[in-house]
Formats: structure tokens, C-alpha cells, sequence
């Protein structure tokens, strides 16, 4: 009964027969020793061992199998016996067995990355290799790739992970179909170390060759100045997009306030009208702002402008002196925009109101009908409308249609039926408020049972817009009926009825004044009605705690 041994063979863990094991030992002893005095001895004795292991591998699959003499002795005879290389001096190895070797020493290509013979990751002269053909071939075709979408990139990217790179001997002497043996490994070393002490001896010429290094110095210069021109032009080019970019919308803001100036000081008529602006500005306050707006918009955009022109067209601009000059005049228009919007502020601090009371005709039915009169706001399809919908210029323009016409109703204290009407305007005192207030001319008109409200009043152009608005309220004694008209959609103003039916929704129906209110005549369908939020108080005090709620309408 023979003993077994556990070795590490090229990293590889064998069980070994005892005998197996010397005669394994005295092999590689032997080759070492013929090995000894050739240069890349080291590496080729490794590469014998990494050879054998593999064989051993495939001719044991199994782990727990145990290597004999006979497995030993094929692996042998199929990588060379050391007493069969003669020692020349080149140390090149003969008497090698024939081709007839054993079934696993077969000489079937590997596929593997080449890195010997590679520009990037030596996908293209492995697969050459494995193709035997000139991977220049292959090396065009991934080039021309690259501008299809892009898949030559994708395609040498995935290849190159997936292929495993030739890293030993015995690796790259089957991606070229070589019987991996003593011979060929040593051959292939040999190869290696003198390709490498070529290439050392072409880098030392170069090195202490002047004209080498003056070749040297001239293509780094070069290559360097390549990259400067390109960022220099990649610079330039992003200089020039900015530069177009701020020219024009420095132009475009400039046209737009050139064209808002001499609109507002009536040269001609754009956007809002020379009357309109008159209305909300006085003189003094339109030119004012005219200068201020000149330096505190166009200023920055004038400077804007000259930097633009200076990148595009390579001007020599002092801007240092014109941006001092321009700052100090940009702070007195921003100065000048302040005050004078103080100033149009100041004209709208203070409140008044003027209210009329008219008492209405008796009539003799029961029953009113209530339309509105619509302004020519809504009889054209085209209009000029101002802040917010509350002007239209006529085509006199001597006159506009405010449309800040609102209407309530409420019961009567009496039996009369009356309207009143509360003329309400904002100025810089409460005389001047009151004046504008008086100056609204609202009129109304009714006939037999039909009671027509225009839904705006006219201002006239010389005078001032300060927010007028109109609040109608007609006074409906108990018993009495109406009819609101659709026409009225936009003028109730949160008109109080007993079912909280909203304003919308009144319209179109009858409605009668009762002792709780205004109570639906001919409401078939239940009405939409307003929501509440209960609104609660918490007192606490010495006799306990209190919790009182109202209901507050939300709309």
C-alpha cells in the first residue's frame, strides 16, 4: 500500500501516488536544472508547470482522484523527457515526441485576447489569430462601424469583456493551435525576451539619439499645440454663442422699451393708448418715468449690448470708463423710479363715495323683469381691453367703458321700491376721491315693467382712473317678484336668498321678496347651494368652559 501526496501545481491542489510524486519531482528538478542558465528560465518552467497542471485536470476530472505513475508518465511523454533536449547553446530543444500524442495534448484553437499584438484591448488580433487572417482587416471594419449608431464601439466593448486575454505561454500557444510541449513554450519564451530586448535597445538608441529627441520634443509640441487649438476654438465658439445671445436679447429688450416710451408719450398708438396711460399717469409722472426707465432698464442692456458686440466683432471698447459712467446714471434712474412710484402710489391712498338713492315708479305688475345692457366690450369681437378687463377705448377715444359694474338686492325697509347707487373712487385726498366719485356717469332706464342696468359705466379720457367702480343696490319691498335675465351673468354680487342658491344660478329665474327673504318662484330642480364652515369660539372663564359656533359661508 503506497502512500498519496497533496501538492500545489501551478495553483492547482493534486492527490498524488508517493512514487508518482518523486517521479513528478525528479522530472521538473531536471528540467530546472537544463533550463538554468537560459534567460527566462523562470517563466518558462512556470509555464511547463501551468501545461501539466491543465493536462493533470482533464485527465482527472475528479478531485478526489489520485494521480499514479501512468498519469505522470503520459504527461511526460506528451510535454518531452529532459534527457531528450540537448544542451546546445541556444538551448533549443529536439527529440520531441510526434505528433501521436496522447488525446488530451489535441491542438484545437482558444479563443483569447491577444496581448501582444494589440492597439486597445487586442480583441481584433485575437480573433485574427483564431481566424487566421491579418487583423488590419478587422481593425478597418470596427473603424467604419463606429458611424453606424455607434455599434462598432458597443460590439469590440462587449468582446472585450467577454474574451478572456492570453496571459501565459500555454495560453497563447493555443490561440494559435501550437502543441503546447517543453519545446514550444521554450520557443515562445525565448520569442518574448528577444522581441523585448529589441524593443529596449530601439527606446535606449532613441534616447541618446539628439536628432530623436528633437523628433520627440517637436511631436509633443505639436500634439500639444493641436489640443490648444482645439480648446482654443471650442472657447471661441462658445464665446461667439454667448456673445450672439446677449446682443440679441439686449436688442430685443431695448425695441421693446423704445417702442413702450414712445407709445406712452402718444407718438403712436401701440399696446396701451397715449389716452389710457394719460388717465393713470399725470404728465409729470409719465416722463419721469420715461427718463427712469431709459436709465434703469436701458442702461444694463446697453452694456449688455456693447459686451455682445466687443465677443462677436472683436471691438476695442473702454467699458471699465463707460460702465462707471453708466452705473452712476443707472442708480439716479433707479432712484427716479422709486420716487416717482411713490408718487403714483400716493394717489390712490385715500377713499370716497358718492351715493344716490333713486325712488322707482310704482308699477302695476306684480312681477319685474331685470336685464343688463351690454357695453360694447362684449357686442365686438375685437376690442381693446385694459387692466384686467375694466377699460375699452371706444374709437373716439374720448371716452371708457368701465365694466366694474356690480348689483345686489335686498328688502325694502318700506313699500317703495328704489335703487340705490354707490358711485366709489380712490384719489390722493378724500376731496380728490369724492371728486372722481361724482364725475362717474352711470345711467339706467325702465319701461312699463322691464328695468334695463348697463353693466359699465363711461369715464372720460380726460379725467382719472383711480379704481371707480359702481355697487348697485335695488330695494325690493316684500310681496314683489323679478325675474333675472342671463344677460346679468357677472353683475349679482353675492346676492342673499333664502335656499343660498349662488349667484349663477339665480339667473334665468323668478324670485320673490319675502319677510326671510328672496324665495325661488319656479326652482324645479333643487338649486346648487353655497357651502358653510362652522367658525368656533372657545371663553373660558370662571363659570366653565363656552363653546359658541356660527356658520360662515365659503365659497
Amino acid at each position: 500500500m503506497n502512500k498519496t501526496v497533496t501538492i500545489n501545481l501551478s495553483g492547482i491542489v493534486f492527490h498524488i501516488d508517493e512514487n508518482a510524486f518523486e517521479l513528478l519531482k525528479t522530472y521538473l528538478e531536471k528540467l530546472k536544472a537544463h533550463f538554468s542558465n537560459t534567460q527566462g528560465n523562470e517563466e518558462i518552467v512556470a509555464d511547463i508547470e501551468s501545461r501539466m497542471a491543465e493536462m493533470f485536470t482533464e485527465k482527472n476530472p475528479d478531485v478526489n482522484r489520485v494521480i499514479m505513475v501512468a498519469d505522470v508518465n503520459e504527461v511526460i511523454e506528451a510535454m518531452g523527457r529532459p534527457e531528450e533536449l540537448p544542451g546546445n547553446e541556444e538551448g533549443s530543444l529536439g527529440g520531441i515526441n510526434s505528433d501521436d500524442t496522447l488525446y488530451y495534448e489535441s491542438t484545437k484553437k482558444r479563443f483569447f485576447r491577444n496581448p501582444d499584438d494589440k492597439v486597445l484591448g487586442g480583441v481584433c488580433s485575437g480573433i485574427s489569430a483564431y481566424f487566421d487572417i491579418d487583423p488590419i482587416w478587422l481593425r478597418v471594419i470596427f473603424a467604419f462601424s463606429i458611424i453606424f449608431a455607434g455599434t462598432g464601439i458597443l460590439l469590440y466593448l462587449i468582446l472585450w469583456f467577454i474574451i478572456p486575454e492570453a496571459k501565459t505561454t500555454s495560453e497563447k500557444l493555443q490561440m494559435k493551435a501550437e502543441r503546447v510541449n517543453v519545446s514550444n513554450i521554450e520557443k515562445n519564451v525565448r520569442e518574448e525576451m528577444e522581441s523585448l530586448r529589441k524593443r529596449g535597445e530601439v527606446f535606449a538608441g532613441n534616447l541618446t539619439s539628439e536628432e530623436m529627441r528633437a523628433r520627440a520634443r517637436t511631436s509633443t509640441q505639436r500634439a500639444g499645440n493641436f489640443i490648444g487649438d482645439v480648446l482654443r476654438a471650442f472657447g471661441k465658439f462658445i464665446a461667439a454663442i454667448f456673445g450672439l445671445a446677449i446682443t440679441a436679447g439686449s436688442i430685443a429688450v431695448l425695441v421693446g422699451l423704445t417702442i413702450a416710451i414712445f407709445s406712452g408719450i402718444g407718438v403712436f398708438k401701440f399696446a396701451v393708448p397715449h389716452a389710457v396711460t394719460n388717465m393713470v399717469l399725470t404728465d409729470s409722472q409719465l416722463y419721469w418715468l420715461v427718463a427712469g426707465g431709459i436709465l434703469a432698464i436701458g442702461i444694463p442692456f446697453t452694456l449688455l449690448l456693447l459686451n455682445g458686440l466687443k465677443i462677436l466683432f472683436k471691438v476695442k471698447l473702454n467699458l471699465r470708463m463707460i460702465g462707471a459712467v453708466m452705473g452712476g446714471l443707472w442708480l439716479v434712474g433707479i432712484v427716479i423710479c422709486i420716487i416717482t412710484g411713490m408718487g403714483i402710489a400716493s394717489e390712490y391712498k385715500r377713499s370716497a363715495t358718492v351715493k344716490e338713492i333713486i325712488t322707482l315708479i310704482p308699477m302695476a305688475s306684480e312681477r319685474i323683469y331685470i336685464r343688463a345692457l351690454q357695453g360694447a366690450y362684449d357686442e365686438q369681437d375685437s376690442h381693446n381691453d385694459f387692466f384686467d378687463d375694466l377699460f375699452l377705448l371706444d374709437d373716439e377715444a374720448d371716452s371708457v367703458q368701465n365694466r366694474m359694474v356690480r348689483l345686489d338686492i335686498e328688502q325694502s325697509e318700506n313699500d317703495s321700491m328704489y335703487l340705490v347707487a354707490v358711485h366709489y373712487s380712490r384719489g390722493k385726498s378724500y376731496e380728490h376721491a369724492k371728486e372722481l366719485a361724482a364725475e362717474i356717469n352711470y345711467s339706467y332706464s325702465v319701461t312699463d315693467s322691464v328695468m334695463v342696468l348697463p353693466n359699465y359705466f363711461n369715464l372720460s379720457t380726460a379725467s382719472k382712473y383711480r379704481g371707480q367702480n359702481v355697487k348697485l343696490i335695488l330695494k325690493l319691498p316684500t310681496g314683489k317678484a323679478m325675474i333675472l335675465d342671463k344677460s346679468l351673468g357677472g353683475m349679482l354680487d353675492d346676492v342673499d336668498n333664502i335656499s343660498d342658491t349662488y349667484d349663477w344660478d339665480m339667473l334665468g329665474h323668478e324670485w320673490k321678496m319675502t319677510s326671510e327673504g328672496l324665495e325661488c318662484q319656479n326652482c324645479s330642480d333643487e338649486p346648487k347651494r353655497r357651502t358653510f364652515r362652522k367658525e368656533t369660539t372657545v371663553n373660558i372663564d370662571s363659570t366653565g368652559v363656552h363653546i359658541h359656533s356660527e356658520p360662515s359661508s365659503n365659497y
